[in-house]
């Protein structure tokens, strides 16, 4: 398996080739979207929003986010971040519903290196460190299945790759394709605040 990181959106419909795991678009430093996670981070420590969307409702966004955060510029900021993105999405894979979570992160949220039984998910680390993540050809499944074991499932002279903060980051799930199982990661172990963004499109008859 392999992975493409770009600065071209339209490189995302890589994501369809069999032999490729994840695609990354990464994209210049945003100074509204700093301004917003640091409004957020400094007054919202405790904060997770989720919601579930169609298409058509691009103005439920602007309504959720101002409704938990009670700060509207950061609302606003964050509501088009999303909006555009969930744009992306529908296009990209023609979902029915995109799953939406924003939320604080001050230790890690899914410590364990593990793959997401899902079609796949769109990461976005808005503010602090990337996801990390294991190639698929530098898995050790032996330590990944071993449930009792925390280290790192790495093959020898393997390393942990970090997703870069602000890249539309997106990654095959466990039901995606046969035979891959999902790409391997976990929130990053290092301390600091994030502000995380994750899209999980939902496919309905």
């Amino acid at each position: 398996m392999q992975h493409l990181i770009s600065d071209q959106v339209s490189d995302l419909t890589k994501i369809y080739s069999k032999d490729i795991e994840l695609v990354s678009i990464s994209r210049s430093k945003s100074e509204e979207l700093s301004s917003a996670a640091k409004q957020i981070l400094r007054t919202n420590m405790n904060t997770e929003v989720k919601w579930q969307q169609r298409a058509k409702d691009q103005d439920l966004p602007t309504k959720r986010l101002s409704e938990s955060l009670k700060n509207d510029k950061a609302a606003i900021a964050l509501a088009k971040e999303i909006s555009s993105t969930n744009e992306i999405l529908y296009g990209l894979l023609g979902c029915n519903e995109i799953e939406v979570r924003l939320t604080t992160l001050s230790s890690p949220m899914c410590p364990k290196f593990h793959a997401d039984a899902v079609v796949c998910r769109m990461l976005t680390t808005i503010s602090g460190i990337g996801t990390e993540w294991i190639r698929e050809e530098d898995v050790d499944r032996k330590i990944l299945d071993d449930l009792e074991h925390d280290g790192e499932p790495l093959k020898t002279s393997k390393a942990v790759q970090h997703l870069e903060p602000l890249a539309l980051s997106l990654l095959k799930g466990g039901r995606w394709q046969r035979g891959f199982g999902g790409v391997v990661h976990r929130s990053p172990h290092d301390t600091g605040m994030r502000l995380l963004l994750s899209y999980d499109p939902i496919f309905s008859n």
